[in-house]
């Protein structure tokens, strides 16, 4: 007997973040992963995440991915947001942010944003993909 796992869980493609975030990009942009890197993202998401243009890291334990191997911390360095001030103040300025984060992180950047509407582009598994400015059309 074969069973097949038809439910995904956390284990779950991430072509459909990183194509909508490719189509959603525009020069300048700042791209936030929000608690969590969803593993595997640069590699849908080519060429807007590359080497020289990383997403900031928001929020994330100091004790998991990417954090957590040997090297990564000081390699990190400069990304990093762990100041809950510092995330409002993003979300909040006239910089377009694209959010990327589990579950729940659209609701709680507006609840952390209250000056700012925060939009859902995408919600795609678990992942969601939101802006601090109204979505343009391309």
């Amino acid at each position: 007997v074969t069973t097949i796992e038809t439910r995904l869980r956390s284990n779950q493609t991430l072509k459909e973040l990183g194509e909508t975030l490719v189509e959603t990009y525009e020069e300048g942009d700042t791209i936030v992963c929000w608690g969590r890197f969803p593993q595997g993202l640069p590699i849908y998401a080519h060429p807007v995440i590359n080497p020289t243009n990383r997403p900031y890291l928001a929020m994330m334990p100091q004790y998991r991915l990417p954090f957590e191997y040997p090297g990564n911390a000081p390699r990190l360095e400069g990304i990093g947001i762990t100041n809950h001030a510092a995330y409002v103040k993003l979300l909040e300025s006239d910089q377009r942010v694209l959010g990327i984060g589990w579950a729940g992180a659209t609701e709680v950047a507006q609840l952390t944003a209250t000056n700012t509407t925060i939009h859902l582009l995408l919600k795609s598994g678990h992942w969601e993909l939101f802006s601090n400015q109204e979505p343009v059309s391309k």
